[in-house]
């Protein structure tokens, strides 16, 4: 299941609605996975009685009996128990048998919490047997609203330009949002966040994000992308995978464009359908990959998505080259230099 059955889980804690048996949840968000978990445990068991009714559980480690001891034992001084079991793909067959012993006959008093991490492919099996509950990465987009949510919540200002240098320096982990917000809050000590503010603290500057380098290599300014590659690197957002995936998005799109016919396109289109990772807002998006449609050629675009795919896959053989040299590498043999009239 997707995001329906995150709504439908956020809509049963906001309501006090009744929970299911057991929760798998997947996807790409840890951070969002671990405050669901939170939200589930405070809505079933006391702080009171908390101690007798919880248990969180390492997939690495546990053994089938000492699994099973622990799904089957009974609430104390409570309606409900909570079993929260993390790294579940992780388990060894013994555990993994008496997990999917349970299941077939869950208990109603307890409430069970499978949670895989960021990565993981999603256990076909697991989600025939429970609620899944797939917690994919939020857009740039989502980061930006959940930025300023937080920034409110936290009863402190933080301006819009502060707010999207933020949310490109940490792409989508919400942790590192979070803790980097927090360390914003101190610094201006009941001022309004800047973008000077989030320069000063976090350490990322106007002109040296991935928005940035997305625009230097989709408007063919090879110095631009070869001088941006190191402090974007730099950054908690921009491992090498962030940036290629950031990248195919921008040049799927723009073959998506050149098949639409070039001229001025809906991107909208392209990006509904689907949560590719594009390293910026949407609204961006689409007014800077119409800025570029006119620069590049299907042929370019062809071979530059295939060596996207190639750079991908490198960047998860760690033998290979560190992901700066990757990247470099990529950019130098993907951007070609720009004509001096616009392709057809």
């Amino acid at each position: 299941m997707s995001d329906a059955a995150f709504r439908a889980l956020r809509t049963a804690l906001a309501k006090k609605q009744p929970l299911d048996r057991v929760y798998y949840f997947h996807g790409d968000d840890d951070h969002r996975k671990e405050q669901i978990v939170a939200h589930l445990i405070d809505a079933v068991v006391e702080p009171s009685v908390r101690d007798f009714n919880l248990d969180v559980l390492d997939g690495v480690t546990i053994d089938g009996p000492t699994l099973a001891s622990h799904l089957d034992a009974m609430p104390m001084l409570a309606p409900r128990r909570v079993v929260v079991l993390r790294d579940v793909a992780e388990l060894k067959k013994p555990a993994r048998a008496a997990l999917d012993r349970y299941l077939a006959h869950a208990a109603e008093d307890t409430l069970v919490l499978l949670v895989d991490r960021a990565g993981e492919k999603p256990d076909t099996a697991l989600g025939k047997l429970t609620t899944s509950v797939a917690i994919p990465a939020m857009t740039p987009d989502e980061v930006e609203g959940w930025i300023e949510k937080q920034a409110k919540r936290a009863d402190v200002t933080i301006t819009r330009e502060a707010v999207a240098l933020l949310s490109a320096s940490v792409g989508a982990d919400l942790a590192a949002a979070a803790g980097e917000l927090e360390k914003l809050t101190a610094y201006v000590q009941g001022g309004t966040i800047t973008a000077e503010a989030v320069d000063a603290v976090v350490g990322v500057r106007r002109g040296e994000t991935l928005a940035d380098l997305l625009d230097a290599v989709g408007d063919r300014d090879l110095p631009r992308a070869l001088r941006l590659i190191e402090p974007v690197m730099s950054t908690s957002a921009s491992e090498g995978v962030p940036v290629v995936l950031a990248l195919t998005a921008q040049m799927l799109a723009l073959a998506w464009g050149k098949a639409k016919g070039g001229g001025r396109v809906d991107f909208f289109g392209f990006l509904k359908t689907g949560r590719a990772m594009t390293g910026r807002s949407w609204s961006d998006c689409v007014s800077a990959w119409n800025r570029m449609l006119p620069k590049w050629t299907a042929p370019e675009l062809a071979r530059a998505i295939r060596l996207l795919h190639a750079t991908e896959r490198a960047l998860k053989d760690t033998r290979i080259s560190s992901d700066d040299a990757l990247i470099t590498s990529l950019v130098l043999t993907m951007v070609p230099r720009a004509r001096s009239r616009s392709a057809a």
